[in-house]
């Protein structure tokens, strides 16, 4: 009976021990995926300025601040982001968001397109760049819903000025007479 509690312990033991490994390779494995994608996003963001390039845009400024203003509870709160490319076209000034992986870099992946959508919401844009770089394409992202939004206020502020313009027009010309 003495051999079964040595037996026990040894495979005990063992696996205690594999148990360990296997943790062990588990967290270097991870360590070195991440360190992967790491540098495949560090390559990609520099292969995004040549192919911006390419598309027509010049970069203004990588790694661009940007700040995004909401209300909570009719709280003002505000939120520090940092987009990848702020480039111009020479007409108009938009965000480029790159992206590395097959799957974030398609607009079914939710997070992706809701950081797009954040990004157009925070700069009063409808559209952004999306740049693929393992695909090497740069594709233009239009949220028309912010369009309609902005041009319908712009035509209610158009016409309360308009109509406040003659209102102050009439009420002025009969009060200097």
């Amino acid at each position: 009976m003495a051999w079964l509690d040595r037996t026990m312990w040894v495979i005990l033991g063992a696996f205690a021990f594999g148990g360990c490994l296997a943790f062990g390779l588990q967290r270097w494995w991870r360590s070195v995926r991440a360190r992967r994608r790491v540098f495949q996003g560090q390559r990609g963001e520099r292969e995004a300025a040549v192919l911006l390039a390419r598309a027509g845009f010049s970069v203004l400024k990588e790694q661009a601040p940007l700040v995004s203003h909401f209300l909570v509870d009719g709280e003002p709160r505000t939120v520090d982001m940092r987009v990848d490319y702020l480039v111009t076209d020479g007409t108009d000034t938009m965000v480029a968001e790159v992206k590395t992986g097959s799957l974030v870099a398609n607009l079914s992946h939710g997070p992706t397109r809701r950081q797009l959508f954040e990004y157009a919401a925070a700069t009063g844009h409808d559209r952004v760049l999306l740049v693929d770089a393992q695909s090497k394409r740069v594709s233009e992202v239009a949220f028309p819903v912010l369009r309609r939004r902005t041009g319908r206020a712009n035509v209610f502020l158009v016409i309360v000025l308009f109509g406040a313009g003659l209102w102050v027009g009439y009420f002025s010309s009969r009060w200097w007479h």
